[in-house]
């Protein structure tokens, strides 16, 4: 923990907002001195104060004890396509904070833009108008380079058909995202490609071609796939929708397991079983997002 580290992001934060240290010092009920010292990375904020800080702060626990902000924000985000002289308002005006350690549901019907949605969080697509943040950081002003980094580095993609190259065992499609991280050794590769299979419950499986291997198995790998390069959002489209219950109950498990690890999950789904894994449920209706349950 970085006390340097934790001052400096309690100060921007403080800014950000336009609060003054006396005026934080007056919602926080202690000096200004205090405040000063927490800024300096001198001291930090008794156990008990650090609750109401986060939250006059707007950011978590978790973002106070890392010193820096670890979520996806939107801002009246929204996304228009315009098709034949006619505008189609696909996301509307969505403003929402994902935060880690969290596996988020998002339900709806077919064209209520889920998936356009999914897009925009994963960097696929730009917003036409609002804001983006991931870490912080307005997407709209990265350019394709940085863009690209954040997709290899901290997003892992599952999709509904898994997507497996055909060609390749089990471990050798867990590799492929690592062949363009240049922070994974060429002699790490298989050995962290095992270990993932083995998260997901495939080390019997390591060495078959995904034609040897049931739907359930090839999702299992997709999701290893996903996590190859330890990516901090993991983005999965419908990735039950060709599977049985029993299966569909065992991916849901292992997005469950993703979360309470520390991952920031967000899944589409129309299955209501996904409800039942999800720490909250979101619900999207002619482009718009709303809360269906939070607890």
């Amino acid at each position: 923990m970085d006390q340097n580290k934790i001052g400096m992001f309690i100060s921007e934060k403080r800014k950000e907002l336009n609060i003054t240290q006396e005026e934080l010092a007056e919602l926080m009920n202690v000096s200004k001195n205090a405040v000063s010292k927490w800024e300096r990375g001198l001291n930090l904020p008794d156990a008990s104060l650090m609750k109401n800080l986060c939250k006059i702060l707007n950011i978590s626990l978790n973002e106070f004890f890392n010193g820096e902000e670890n979520n996806l924000e939107l801002s009246e985000l929204t996304k228009i396509f315009e098709k034949k002289n006619e505008k189609i308002i696909a996301v509307d005006h969505v403003t929402y904070k994902f935060e880690p350690g969290k596996l988020y549901a998002i339900m709806g019907h077919s064209g209520s833009g889920k998936s356009t949605l999914l897009n925009i969080l994963g960097t696929l697509d730009k917003q036409t108008t609002g804001e983006y943040k991931i870490n912080g950081k307005e997407t709209i002003k990265l350019n394709d380079n940085e863009l690209n980094y954040i997709r290899r580095k901290n997003v892992g993609f599952i999709f509904q058909n898994y997507l497996l190259d055909p060609n390749l065992r089990s471990y050798e499609n867990v590799m492929l995202p690592m062949f363009v991280n240049n922070e994974i050794k060429k002699d790490e590769r298989k050995t962290r490609a095992l270990k993932l299979l083995e998260y997901v419950n495939l080390e019997n499986r390591f060495n078959h071609y995904p034609k040897e291997l049931s739907g359930g198995e090839q999702q299992r790998v997709a999701i290893a796939r996903s996590l190859a390069n330890n990516p901090q959002l993991i983005i999965a489209d419908e990735p039950t929708g060709n599977l049985d219950e029993k299966n569909e109950k065992i991916i849901f498990e292992i997005f469950r397991k993703l979360a309470n690890d520390g991952k920031l999950v967000i899944v589409v789904s129309h299955s209501d079983n996904i409800v039942k894994y999800a720490d909250v449920v979101l619900y999207m209706k002619n482009g718009r997002l709303g809360v269906y349950n939070e607890g």
